[in-house]
């Protein structure tokens, strides 16, 4: 999909013409193992196409990652209201070409920047797959720690997996 090295990603608020580009990005192999969604193309994507851009019109941040005009990945800040306005919720997903090649980190930054900078959050939180070492490594470089261990917390490939419950919470 993507060639060369060194990528010039540019991250922007999503758009409705983005789906396309998304559905492509979530069925990719690499992106639905590290998720707790089935794999081949799950039938909810619609749905979740939706969900999203309703999301991004009730404040949450939504943005997408583009490479060379092609979307290659997503970040979702899902904020909290009432009394856990202070926190929000990451979720993130990058196409398998791009994946080590400096989109997820260009995606969190923007992501952590709004969050603390403009929404004054102070915790965000994810969870990852036990397993999942790149994504904990980025996770880590954003200062976000292992809080907890969900453990059989998803059944992926015939076997029960974990999932760490990780946060970056500033003062």
């Amino acid at each position: 999909m993507i060639a060369g090295e060194g990528l010039k990603v540019t991250v922007r608020p999503v758009r409705a013409e983005d789906h396309a580009g998304l559905v492509d990005v979530w069925t990719c192999p690499g992106v639905v193992r590290n998720t707790l969604r089935l794999p081949f193309g799950a039938p909810d994507l619609w749905d979740r196409w939706k969900r999203l851009l309703a999301a991004a019109n009730l404040g949450s941040g939504v943005w997408v990652a583009e490479v060379d005009r092609q979307t290659v990945g997503v970040i979702v800040l899902t904020c909290g209201v009432d009394l856990r306005s202070h926190s929000a919720r990451l979720g993130i997903e990058v196409h398998d070409d791009c994946q080590g090649r400096g989109v997820g980190h260009e995606l969190m930054s923007a992501a952590v920047d709004h969050a603390e900078s403009q929404l004054h959050i102070r915790r965000i939180e994810l969870r990852v797959f036990a397993v999942n070492e790149p994504a904990i490594a980025l996770y880590e470089k954003f200062e976000f720690e292992i809080e907890g261990t969900h453990l059989s917390f998803g059944f992926r490939e015939g076997q029960f997996v974990d999932v760490y419950s990780m946060a970056r919470v500033t003062v």
